[in-house]
C-alpha cells in the first residue's frame, strides 16, 4: 500500500467512524441541562397557526426516524413547535389538538433566549419551541419530552446537522471514490 492509499484509508476510516458514531461522541460535549435550565416560560398573544408539517432528521444509525413541526405565528414572530419522535409510530405528538392550536389566541411556550439570537423569527428562520401549554392548562407535552425535544434538536440540528458534518459525509464520499479508484487503476 503506497503512503496515499493509507492516508486515504486513515480519512475513510475516521470519517467513516465520525458519520456513524458522531452523535454519540458529540453529546458528551454539548450541555443540555444548561440549554434546558436557561430556558424561560415566554407568553406569546396573538398566535396564528401556519402550518403543520411532518419532517425527517437525523445522521447515522439510530438517528431517529423524524419531527412533527407545528408553525405558528405571534406578535410579527414565527415559531416552530417542534416534536421528535423516539422511534418510528411514536404518536405522542398526537397529543397536539390542531384545531385547538388553530382557534387558539394565547400560548405560554418555554424558550431558551439563546434561540432569539440564534434565529431570525421569520418564516425561514423560525424560533424553535420545545413545549407549549394553551391558557391555563398543562404543558402539552411532558417534561421528559420536553428534555428529549432540547436534546434531539441540540444534536441533530444545531451540531450534527451543521456545514461540519456535511462537509465530513463529503470527505468520506471523496476518500471512498478514490480508494475505489486507485484499486482499480492498477
Amino acid at each position: 500500500m503506497t503512503f496515499i492509499e493509507k492516508v486515504n484509508f486513515v480519512i475513510l476510516i475516521f470519517t467513516f467512524i465520525y458519520v456513524i458514531f458522531g452523535g454519540t461522541i458529540v453529546s458528551c460535549f454539548i450541555d443540555f441541562d444548561e440549554y434546558i435550565n436557561n430556558s424561560e416560560v415566554i407568553e406569546l398573544s396573538g398566535v396564528k397557526f401556519i402550518n403543520h408539517k411532518r419532517e425527517g432528521y437525523g445522521y447515522g444509525i439510530g438517528s431517529g426516524s423524524g419531527k412533527e413541526v407545528f408553525a405558528i405565528k405571534a406578535n410579527d414572530i414565527y415559531y416552530n413547535l417542534l416534536f421528535y419522535e423516539k422511534y418510528k409510530g411514536d404518536y405522542y405528538f398526537k397529543q397536539v389538538d390542531v384545531d385547538e392550536l388553530r382557534k387558539a389566541n394565547y400560548l405560554v411556550a418555554k424558550i431558551n433566549y439563546i434561540e432569539f439570537e440564534k434565529h431570525k423569527g421569520t418564516i425561514e428562520d423560525p424560533i424553535p419551541v420545545f413545549s407549549f401549554a394553551f391558557a391555563s392548562k398543562e404543558y402539552v407535552w411532558n417534561i421528559e419530552t420536553y428534555e428529549y425535544n432540547v436534546k434531539q434538536f441540540l444534536l441533530y440540528e444545531n451540531v450534527l446537522g451543521s456545514n461540519l458534518i456535511t462537509m465530513l459525509i463529503c470527505v468520506f464520499g471523496a476518500s471512498f471514490v478514490f480508494a475505489v479508484f486507485l484499486r482499480f487503476s492498477r
